[in-house]
């Protein structure tokens, strides 16, 4: 048995090269495993940023006996999970969907290892998401947003009722973070509860999980057939079918595949805007020429116009500074920090490592984004980057590969927060939309500014932590001021 043993590991060392690949120390049996549980796993992604600048673009971490690689070139995440590389494109590692996807073997259109269910669920779904309903969501959107502004003007007017006489230079702290949804709130509580596989904490998250996603799949269910012309998420789901057989999909591939759309349709948005009115707040300058933009198409309040026009999806094609704040909070706050997880499904050489079949492979978002090998001045806000605005860069000889806009092998994949290929984010360019709106109507009234002794890379280091999506640790609070109708 010994000598089996030795035999086996002197021949993957012959064949392959795992043992080459650069690791961070680990314990031993354990390897890299504390580093992705209990409070640690808050911290993994400026973790795995800190590794991906110590041991390149491509590392390797130990959970317990098993070598995960780690990609973080943009070059080589293309050629594992792009549509054009038929060659490669990995299925998902199910074991790590298991912590989302609790109903296995009942997956949804994010976590199946299937790809043959993958698609037509993607195919099924894909209308839900046109540029037509994108357009009647900014619409709602929009109604939205007038509530959510009023709601602020009000709490603006009760927090300065004592500072009326000089409103114009009172500020008052208001909270921007949104409280985690039902599916969120069970989904962190199943990240923490995880170890306990068979305890009574693995049945304290699951039973409200499945009770949330049961009552929604139920209600779909009811609703029954919708007419084809019908393309609402609603009726969508109803179109699910099992691709083996044609037959409409079990009520737990139903209920996941719900979970998963509620989940992920509502934190990473609300984070995302999170994020750039924090980065607009530690930023003045990048926020006053967003004003400056918002002005010059008609947006802001004038004396002339102390109403302006109401925004319009139209709008949001136009307004180029917007969307590199957008695009440069996305970078540098990746709403899934973690990114993608995959397996090797053959014998293969990536990065000029031979990898052997079945190994795991993670392509992170967020220490990609901030590498230093990608990106030129990496921790910086800066969306001039995205502007055609930062040719005159100084680069950095350590990193020749590094420009402003990512590297320069694969500049497509260095942006990766909805990730690339195929399997891509779905409802990306809605979430884009209203990022984009709501960022527009809140800047064109109010001011944003950090609190009094808030520093932004302090902020970012200790209250910065990823929950499933990256996320403030606890409250995330911004001074904010009206915009005076009298501003230029």
């Amino acid at each position: 048995m010994v000598g089996f043993w030795v035999w086996s590991v002197v021949r993957q060392t012959m064949l392959f090269d795992l043992h080459k690949i650069p690791s961070p120390p680990g314990w031993p049996l354990l390897g890299n495993l504390a580093d992705a549980i209990g409070p640690a796993a808050l911290r993994a992604h400026q973790l795995g940023a800190a590794y991906a600048n110590k041991y390149g673009l491509i590392y390797k971490v130990h959970i317990g006996p098993t070598a995960c690689l780690v990609v973080t070139d943009p070059e080589e995440v293309a050629k594992l999970i792009s549509s054009s590389n038929r060659t490669a494109n990995l299925p998902k590692l199910a074991e790590a969907y298991r912590i989302l996807e609790a109903r296995a073997p009942h997956f949804s259109l994010f976590g199946t290892p299937d790809p043959q269910e993958w698609k037509s669920f993607r195919k099924t779904l894909n209308p839900a998401f046109s540029p037509e309903n994108i357009r009647k969501a900014t619409r709602a959107q929009l109604d939205w947003i007038a509530l959510t502004s009023s709601s602020l003007w009000e709490a603006l007017l009760y927090a300065l009722l004592p500072f009326l006489p000089a409103a114009k230079e009172a500020k008052a702290s208001i909270s921007f973070v949104r409280q985690p949804n039902p599916f969120m709130r069970v989904s962190i509580l199943l990240v923490q509860d995880r170890r306990d596989r068979h305890g009574v904490a693995r049945s304290c998250w699951k039973k409200p999980l499945w009770e949330k996603e049961d009552e929604l799949a139920h209600a779909f269910r009811k609703r029954g057939e919708q007419p084809l012309d019908d393309t609402s998420l609603w009726a969508c789901f109803s179109r699910l079918v099992n691709y083996k057989d044609s037959l409409p999909v079990s009520h737990d591939t139903l209920a996941t595949n719900i979970g998963f759309f509620f989940t992920a349709g509502y934190e990473t948005t609300a984070h995302l805007i999170n994020w750039a009115l924090f980065e607009l707040a530690a930023n003045p300058d990048v926020q006053t020429r967003l004003r400056q933009e918002l002005d010059s198409a008609g947006l802001m309040p004038t004396a002339l116009q102390p109403e302006p026009r109401q925004l319009e999806f139209a709008d949001l094609t136009k307004l180029a500074w917007l969307d590199s704040v957008v695009k440069e909070t996305l970078r540098l706050h990746a709403t899934a920090p973690n990114g993608t997880f995959r397996k090797v499904d053959k014998d293969m050489i990536i990065g000029g490592y031979r990898i052997p079949k079945g190994t795991p492979v993670q392509l992170p978002v967020y220490p990609m984004h901030l590498s230093p090998h990608n990106y030129v001045q990496p921790c910086k806000f800066w969306p001039e980057r995205w502007m055609q605005q930062s040719e005159s860069v100084a680069k950095d000889s350590e990193y020749p590969d590094a420009t402003p806009t990512g590297n320069r092998r694969c500049q497509a994949a260095s942006w990766n927060p909805f990730s690339c290929g195929p399997r891509n984010c779905i409802g990306q360019s809605l979430a884009l939309a209203e990022a984009r709106t709501t960022l527009a109507v809140f800047v064109a009234k109010f001011h944003f500014a950090l609190p009094e002794g808030v520093d932004r890379e302090t902020f970012l280091k200790t209250e910065q932590v990823s929950r499933l999506t990256l996320q403030p640790k606890g409250t995330l609070l911004l001074n904010t001021t009206p915009v005076s109708v009298t501003e230029d």
